[in-house]
């Protein structure tokens, strides 16, 4: 197959890549998905929210940390 691209065929064919484990969870009222950076915190990828003034909270914005731990669901 020929793919004629400017992209990196890296990119395309993910030879190397890493994929970590994403999974969606609601802080502040806002559901956000997240990457777990270690066991007590997760970093944010996406805001899943239509609402304006969430992009605009520090707490909320891709790439920021937030303290989170598992707890038991019974």
């Amino acid at each position: 197959m020929i793919l004629h691209t400017i992209v990196d065929p890296d990119l395309i064919w993910n030879k190397g890549s890493v994929c970590y484990e994403r999974k969606e969870i609601t802080y502040k009222g806002v559901k956000l998905e997240v990457i777990r950076a270690n066991e007590s915190y997760v970093v944010v990828n996406r805001i899943f929210s239509t609402d304006l003034s969430h992009y605009l909270d520090p707490d909320l914005q891709p790439g920021s940390t937030i303290k989170y731990t598992l707890m038991s669901q019974r």
